[in-house]
C-alpha cells in the first residue's frame, strides 16, 4: 500500500493537502439550504444582511412552516421572520 502512494506522489498524480481552506460559512448556508429548501446563495445572503445566529435559529421554524411559491415561498418567509426578529418590542400600556 505504502509502494503505490509512494507512487502516486511521485508522478504527483494524488495531493496529500489542499492550499484553500474551507469556508465554514459557506457549508452552514449549505446545510441550511438543504434543510429548509433555500438555495445556498441566498441564506449567504440572509447571513449578510441579519447575521448567522439569527438565520440559523429559525431553520426549523422555517422548516415546518407551510408557504405559498406564488407571494415569494421560504426565502420571502424568512425575510419576514428576520425582519420581526430585529424590530423592537412594542410597549403596551
Amino acid at each position: 500500500m505504502n509502494n503505490i502512494k509512494e507512487i502516486l506522489l511521485k508522478k504527483k498524480i494524488f495531493k496529500s493537502s489542499s492550499k484553500r481552506p474551507i469556508n465554514i460559512k459557506w457549508e452552514q448556508a449549505e446545510e441550511f439550504g438543504r434543510y429548509v429548501g433555500i438555495q445556498t446563495p441566498m441564506v449567504m445572503r440572509l447571513f449578510k444582511l441579519y447575521g448567522l445566529e439569527n438565520v440559523l435559529a429559525i431553520k426549523s421554524w422555517l422548516s415546518d412552516i407551510p408557504f405559498d411559491p406564488a407571494k415569494g415561498g421560504k426565502i420571502a418567509l424568512a425575510n419576514w421572520k428576520l425582519k420581526e426578529l430585529q424590530r423592537p418590542a412594542e410597549i403596551k400600556y
